[in-house]
């Protein structure tokens, strides 16, 4: 499957602005959207019968990419589904599926809860999960979770990369599925640079442009 170029690359204003407007889940959407991967995924996705037997394979193909049982057409730019106010301070918790129950003979047995319905055990791509032990200190739990947090938060932010690349990296990969030369983008992105430095760093910014679009977009 080909990929078509979802915008033109010589201009910049078809781009989102990086003046802390853009939401990180558009920014996310933006690189995904151009995977190919998903593409041809979600054709796949809106040839699945959209009933109780296709559910199943619809939902898995949405977790694939971390989308929560919605496929979003890769053509639309959902600009303002992104906008929408998330709250930072929210959280998710997931409890032990099962509970302690006194049986007829009054033996403690253990049983599967009742109110089952809003526990949600999957982890999304830009989550995680620890579990505390409540017959140890919670404290020294706590003070572990912190430290271990804050160096998964760190290697999210090395991976995402500098936000404000993100639409040269965009128009860059838009460029190669245009098929343009490195001599094109060279003169539309850097007029000003020499030709030959201007072709090895177009090279340099592509390859990081193609790891966002196919991996690193799970940690935007």
């Amino acid at each position: 499957m080909t990929m078509a170029a979802l915008a033109d690359w010589r201009n910049g204003t078809n781009y989102p602005a990086t003046d802390g407007t853009v939401l990180l889940s558009r920014w996310h959407w933006e690189f995904l959207r151009r995977n190919r991967e998903y593409q041809k995924d979600y054709e796949t996705f809106k040839s699945l019968p959209n009933d109780y037997e296709g559910l199943p394979q619809r939902e898995a193909l949405a977790r694939k990419y971390g989308l929560e049982g919605i496929m979003f057409d890769y053509t639309e730019t959902m600009e303002e589904l992104f906008r929408s106010p998330r709250d930072p301070a929210k959280i998710r918790t997931i409890q032990w599926q099962t509970e302690w129950e006194e049986n007829y003979d009054g033996t403690m047995v253990e049983v599967q809860r009742k109110d089952m319905e809003y526990l949600d055990p999957k982890i999304r791509q830009h989550e995680y999960g620890v579990i505390f032990n409540l017959r140890h200190p919670v404290d020294l739990q706590l003070e572990t979770a912190r430290k271990f947090l804050q160096r998964e938060a760190s290697r999210h932010h090395e991976k995402r990369g500098r936000i404000e690349n993100y639409p040269l990296y965009l128009r860059l990969i838009d460029a190669d599925a245009d098929n343009a030369s490195l001599d094109e983008i060279a003169e539309t992105l850097y007029p000003d640079v020499d030709r030959r430095i201007a072709r090895k760093k177009i090279e340099e910014e592509l390859k990081t442009a193609r790891k966002l679009r196919d991996v690193n977009y799970r940690y935007i």
